[in-house]
């Protein structure tokens, strides 16, 4: 892991399931966070999984119209690149995290076509791209761009 200076701030990339996801969606994505956490070092801290289970707001569940609210995908950390912090990320370590989200989005790739399903990316909790049964055409720009990692100039 590298590190900058203790206050830089880090954001939050998620990969999730766009719809529910069915119980044998678990096994394969564990899977997939075993290998990406084994395969490398990361630059901030190594993919985790996200499996959580939320009850629909109470208000629905007395209706009998709410249900449980499946959240799968994998999350990870990446520095922050917003200003006034983006001048404080050496070249090295911003080579190291576009490896480490080029590494991401292509296992979630590879992980939503083996599933036959669509993915959502999301910085910080806003939708950002999405990944179509494989496809990364929804990303490719958007999120190299929103991470401000183009490393034009650095280097």
């Amino acid at each position: 892991m590298t590190t900058l200076t203790p206050n830089h701030p880090g954001r939050r990339l998620l990969f999730e399931f766009e719809s529910d996801p069915p119980s044998g969606y678990v096994a394969p994505t564990r899977t997939t966070v075993d290998h990406l956490r084994a395969a490398r070092a990361w630059t901030v801290s190594a993919p985790e999984l996200i499996d959580e289970h939320q009850e629909d707001d109470e208000e629905y569940l007395l209706l009998g119209v709410g249900d449980i609210i499946h959240t799968l995908g994998v999350s990870a950390e990446v520095y922050s690149r917003l200003p006034p912090w983006g001048d404080l990320v050496p070249p090295h370590v911003d080579r190291a995290q576009l490896a480490d989200v080029g590494a991401l989005v292509e296992a979630m790739s590879a992980l939503s076509r083996k599933v036959d399903d669509n993915m959502i990316v999301a910085l910080d909790g806003v939708e950002i791209g999405w990944i179509e049964r494989g496809n990364t055409d929804g990303i490719s720009v958007g999120l190299l761009t929103e991470l401000g990692l183009v490393l034009a100039g650095k280097g």
